[in-house]
């Protein structure tokens, strides 16, 4: 039979515990229901999207290598929920709630 060491080591309590999967998979768990707070904070402000259309004319395939038949139109959207009655704060204080 074996003999157990003449000295065992002991690691530093605060990483012994940096070391266990649960204690991993909880920090995890923080760090996304945080990251719903900050994409919930994001969703109150106004957001601005880039549409585009780009359109090709002719009435032959050989018009499509002619320039002058091409055509591109680039408009924003805005949206922005101002009257919202207190939504997006209660959208905000439900990711809260769950990290808390």
């Amino acid at each position: 039979m074996p003999l157990p060491p003449a000295q065992v080591t002991t690691d530093d309590p605060a990483e012994m515990l940096q070391r266990r999967p649960d204690i991993r998979a909880a920090e995890r768990t923080l760090a996304a229901r945080t990251a719903q707070i900050g994409q919930a904070e994001a969703a109150r402000f106004l957001k601005v999207t880039l549409m585009g259309l780009i359109g090709i004319g002719g009435t032959s395939p050989s018009d499509l290598t002619h320039l002058d038949g091409y055509s591109a139109i680039i408009a924003p959207q805005l949206s922005w929920n101002f009257l919202d009655f207190g939504h997006n704060k209660s959208r905000v204080e439900q990711p809260r709630a769950d990290r808390d």
